[in-house]
């Protein structure tokens, strides 16, 4: 069916060979090997890349009902939001290989690395900006594609995601560091405009590499920070109650 469907569907011939065929590690034995070998007999084409994924476990078991240690992801959307659940999920675990999650962890995750991680330099940064003025930036100084695309082709998408908010990081570090507030105050405007407009470039560069794990939050972040006068940002993610 994987070939066949591509063939009769109208508009769908493009789609076969797949460019990734994805499986998890418990059928690997039929797709890449019974399939393959009927393809090659038929003389078809093969996938391009065949990417095996592990398993979520609880306690160090794979999920099960009757367990009853299922953690639904309709429940982390309802509580975390789409974007911040595609974040804990692809952040928490190496893709290829099982890995131990909690709803503790979930937590714990999404109040420092996103409401007051990303959350907060981007609130710090717009509110900043919004006080002191800006003059136009420009583009953001390195593509974004260099950093974090040889990650995502690979399949290392906690690799990209540590690389991305490592950035967001350093920039916390400056903002502590240099302290712009302190030099409003003693007259250095200049300073203080040198440094938010670097800072605004990153936060872009940052906003452009998040589209493929959290493109809605991609979109807040490049949208507020190409407005032609950025004001500061409402909170990109609520801190749990």
């Amino acid at each position: 069916n994987y070939y066949s469907a591509t063939q009769f569907v109208p508009g769908k011939k493009e789609f076969w060979p797949a460019e990734v065929h994805l499986l998890a590690k418990d059928i690997v034995w039929f797709h890449a090997a019974i399939w393959e070998a009927m393809l090659m007999a038929a003389g078809l084409p093969l996938p391009k890349v065949v990417a095996t994924h592990g398993f979520f476990t609880i306690g160090g078991q794979k999920m099960s009902k009757s367990l009853g240690n299922v953690i639904d992801p309709n429940d982390l959307v309802k509580e975390f939001g789409v974007d911040a659940t595609r974040y804990l999920l692809l952040s928490q675990v190496s893709f290829t290989t099982d890995g131990d999650i909690s709803l503790e962890r979930f937590r714990e995750r999404y109040e420092s690395d996103l409401a007051n991680g990303l959350g907060n330099t981007f609130s710090r940064v717009t509110n900043m900006v919004e006080k002191y003025g800006l003059p136009t930036v420009g583009s953001a100084k390195l593509p974004p594609e260099r950093v974090v695309q040889h990650d995502i082709d690979n399949f290392q998408f906690d690799v990209a995601l540590g690389k991305i908010f490592g950035f967001l990081r350093t920039i916390d570090q400056e903002i502590e560091q240099t302290k712009p507030w302190q030099l409003a105050k003693e007259g250095n405007e200049n300073k203080v405009q040198e440094l938010l407009k670097g800072w605004v470039q990153e936060l872009r560069q940052v906003g452009q590499m998040l589209a493929p794990f959290m493109p809605e939050t991609s979109k807040k972040i490049t949208e507020a920070l190409a407005a032609e006068r950025i004001t500061k940002a409402e909170p990109l993610f609520p801190r749990l109650i």
